[in-house]
């Protein structure tokens, strides 16, 4: 039977229990990004649909609501910009 690939042409990459830590690690951060990024999507369905329902019962209640989601908003896509600019260096691609 032939084989299609040889493994005994080359030497395995080493892998050192330092290399293997930092791997972990940077998974480790996507993985809280990604939790965080979430976590926040939730919080600002959860404030539209307090809005949606505070205007049935009190219209000013519901436009500091909205303003509040929209302030919110802003203050999460600027942390996605820096926080995706801080990644770029740090995830090898």
């Amino acid at each position: 039977m032939k084989l299609n690939f040889e493994f005994e042409g080359s030497e395995p990459p080493v892998l050192r229990e330092q290399d293997l830590r930092e791997i972990l690690e940077k998974r480790q951060l996507i993985k809280r990004a990604l939790m965080l990024t979430l976590a926040s999507a939730l919080i600002h369905i959860c404030l539209a649909l307090l809005a949606l329902y505070l205007s049935l019962h009190s219209l000013p209640a519901a436009l500091v609501c909205l303003v509040f989601l929209g302030i919110s908003l802003l203050n999460s896509g600027i942390a996605a910009v820096l926080f995706t600019r801080k990644m770029m260096n740090v995830i090898p691609y």
